[in-house]
């Protein structure tokens, strides 16, 4: 069985987060509602992106202000908008909001991590395609 097979089994219909990077090198967090595209190569290494968001600190979570935890991470925030997309910009983080080094460097160091065409400071919404 293929991994991005695997990742299908174990994640549709289940909250999935992911990275990605812009064009100017600043970092954006997805969270796929179960259902938002996912890049292949996100898919086959889901585990090292589990590894960094479980360790997340989101006091929020369960309640649509969970979005401004992430932002204390430095990050973009990219929702799936079910059930036809697109991924959707909910929040951002602030000028005194940054990214701490070793986060950062732990996201770099995924596989695979997608670098999208975009700034996320400049744009509302994000289409993934469908592999």
């Amino acid at each position: 069985m293929k991994e991005e097979d695997i990742f299908e089994d174990r994640f549709w219909g289940n909250e999935f987060d992911w990275f990605s990077l812009d064009q100017d090198g600043n970092i954006a967090i997805f969270a796929s509602a179960g259902y938002g595209h996912v890049p292949i190569e996100v898919r086959k290494n889901h585990q090292a992106y589990d590894l960094i968001t479980e360790k997340f600190c989101l006091p929020r979570l369960g309640t649509k202000n969970v979005w401004n935890d992430y932002t204390w991470y430095g990050l973009y925030v990219f929702d799936w908008q079910i059930y036809a997309g697109p991924y959707l910009k909910v929040a951002v983080p602030s000028f005194y909001q940054f990214m701490p080094a070793k986060l950062r460097k732990q996201i770099l160091a995924i596989d695979g991590l997608p670098v999208l065409n975009v700034k996320f400071k400049k744009v509302n919404s994000i289409t993934i395609a469908s592999n």
